[in-house]
């Protein structure tokens, strides 16, 4: 008689599927991703020509560990982080701010090319035509918040592609974008953490037709205070409640 050859049981290590970090999933190649322990830095140092001049960098810490509790429409907090590992979005090494309550992250770089926003990530969403996945919103070029160097009435312009990307699934959707950033005034806020010495900026995000509106307010050394944003008829009012940042 035969004898039945029994199969050999896959190696329980080999068997695993392995999940990819966040900052794999937002990286354009997983061999991309870096450990950094220093703020991104810069061959040399800018300095201000007058009083009325401010280097947008030091207001957006980019530096892994912060953390922020903000207060969302004074009805629950949200926790932000920037998390050690950086993503490489379009040959640029970014960091990666996250929200551990929502899961939504953004991919950034704070140096003295200004303050960039490369990439956003929005998990577990429904996209129309087809099934739930995680989102990533690639801005080609990215959007241009501020210039390194930045004085009251200065407005940043981009123009550009927001590359749609759902995964796992790979369906992208291009749609054109257009933006602006103004600083419009430096100005005292007060919040739940308590009152800053803040910049104000005011801009608008255009993506194929659909508008959104936001007045974002930064302190130096601490970064986001307060952000306001306005969009389809809704708004949202997120204030700082408490950091581990000093100004």
């Amino acid at each position: 008689m035969r004898r039945t050859r029994q199969a050999k049981p896959f190696p329980r290590q080999a068997s695993r599927n392995t999940k990819p970090s966040l900052a794999q999933i937002l990286s354009d190649e997983a061999s991309t991703v870096k450990t950094a322990q220093t703020e991104r830095s810069s061959d040399t140092e800018l300095t201000p020509s007058s009083p009325d001049q401010y280097v947008s960098a030091a207001y957006f810490p980019a530096s892994p560990g912060r953390t922020w509790t903000y207060l969302v429409n004074d009805l629950g907090t949200s926790n932000v982080k920037v998390l050690a590992e950086v993503a490489t979005v379009n040959d640029a090494e970014t960091r990666i701010a996250v929200n551990a309550k929502t899961g939504v992250s953004i991919c950034y770089t704070s140096d003295n090319d200004g303050i960039m926003i490369h990439r956003q990530f929005f998990p577990n969403v429904s996209v129309e035509g087809s099934d739930r996945g995680d989102l990533l919103v690639t801005f080609i070029p990215p959007i241009r918040l501020a210039d390194g160097i930045v004085e009251v009435g200065q407005t940043a312009y981009s123009i550009g592609t927001a590359r749609y990307t759902l995964l796992p699934r790979v369906r992208i959707i291009d749609l054109s974008y257009t933006a602006t950033y103004t600083l419009q005034a430096r100005k005292e806020v007060a919040v739940p953490a308590g009152a800053f010495d803040t910049l104000l900026f005011q801009g608008t995000l255009m993506i194929s037709g659909d508008l959104e509106s936001e007045t974002f307010y930064v302190s130096k050394g601490v970064g986001l205070v307060k952000d306001v944003v306005k969009f389809a008829g809704r708004k949202r009012v997120t204030e700082l409640n408490v950091t581990n940042t000093e100004p």
